[in-house]
């Protein structure tokens, strides 16, 4: 999954990116779902974001 957040000329102020293949996670949990999966990307890129803007 790729996010960009842009102003409204278009300038690109941030991106961020996450793929994920699959399977068992290191802190043990499986995902087994699409939505599972869906949600584990977006927690990822929230934590990239958060650390990239110093939060």
């Amino acid at each position: 999954m790729l996010v960009v957040i842009r102003k409204p000329d278009k300038e690109r102020l941030w991106s961020g990116e996450y793929n994920y293949k699959g399977g068992m996670e290191l802190s043990g949990f499986k995902v087994t779902t699409a939505e599972e999966a869906a949600k584990l990307v977006v927690q990822r890129i929230a934590k990239k974001f958060e650390a990239d803007i110093g939060r």
